[in-house]
């Protein structure tokens, strides 16, 4: 069995490491944080003192990191992976980042002897510790097939996309896509509460039709209706940043993208409004402030 290296135990990471261990997979963690640590030791897990550190020790290196900083730092600082990754041992990244950054780090562990691939994951926290996340990989097709084992011990959907870099510009456009979808339903929602259409009903008339969605029945029906967002899940400033993330990407290629530029300009005028570490979904209440409507929440006020 192939030692595996967990680094970055947050919400996403700390369930995708929680799986790895109860599938009885031999691991070693590191975080900044010593609590952390210390709860992954009783779960069985070995404890790395840096970030390098853990790179010397196993064969397979996993990250899980909230954005560009955190990857370049971990992976390319004094104390990072590329100092410390063996020759002929693999780094899976499953942060959310720019193709670019994907690629500038897969030419610094080339030089080290080490392979990398990134495998940015969709789905949820739930789905992280179940193992029953949608992954997608960019990397060489070797590299690929090397962490597919593992990757299938972590997700329902193992998908290999291109080169380096690709696995990002598959998660990039996805949750575009996805939160472009959440705003044109609650748009639609919007006008049909102002022309006296019940909400909950047009929803659920919507999700029986050519409308229906994830989006739409996940987040929209399941979050924004319920007006349940709250902390813990993916907040809204991360959702901020995977925008900032394609508009870079669009603009880096001449890339004319009405819809979805549209969209991100919505999404960034939500923050600062006192919600920035809630669930995403959360922005729709800037819609409702703008039309005077009442969607946020009106599942919940119409089982009162």
């Amino acid at each position: 069995m192939s030692k595996i290296g967990y680094l970055g135990l947050g919400a996403m990471g700390g369930g995708m490491a929680r799986n790895l261990l109860r599938k009885d997979c031999d691991v070693t963690v590191f975080d900044n944080r010593p609590a952390v640590l210390a709860e992954f030791a009783e779960l069985g897990a070995g404890v790395a003192g840096s970030a390098r550190e853990l790179a010397s020790l196993v064969d397979i290196v996993i990250t899980s990191l909230p954005g560009v900083a955190e990857v370049r730092n971990v992976y390319l600082g004094d104390d990072g992976i590329a100092a410390g990754l063996r020759a002929g041992s693999l780094a899976i990244d499953m942060s959310t980042i720019p193709p670019a950054t994907s690629r500038e780090i897969a030419d610094a562990l080339s030089k080290t002897g080490g392979a990398y691939i990134d495998a940015p994951v969709a789905r949820t926290k739930q789905a992280a510790e179940a193992g029953t996340l949608a992954i997608m990989v960019g990397g060489a097709s070797a590299d690929f097939e090397r962490a597919r084992p593992v990757l299938e011990l972590m997700g329902t959907s193992v998908r290999y996309v291109g080169p380096v870099g690709s696995g990002n510009i598959a998660k990039l456009v996805n949750n575009a896509v996805l939160m472009a979808n959440i705003l044109a339903v609650s748009e639609g929602l919007a006008l049909g509460d102002k022309l006296g259409v019940d909400t909950v009903e047009l929803a659920e008339v919507l999700s029986e039709g050519s409308a229906n969605s994830f989006a739409l029945q996940n987040h929209v029906i399941g979050s924004v209706l319920t007006g349940e967002f709250g902390e813990g899940r993916f907040p809204l400033t991360y959702a901020i940043k995977d925008i900032t993330y394609f508009l870079e990407s669009a603009e880096s290629v001449d890339l004319v993208s009405p819809q979805l530029s549209q969209m991100a300009t919505f999404y960034l005028s939500a923050l600062g409004r006192g919600f920035d570490n809630e669930y995403f979904p959360i922005a729709t209440t800037v819609l409702d402030e703008i039309n005077h409507t009442a969607i946020v929440g009106a599942a919940t006020r119409r089982n009162h």
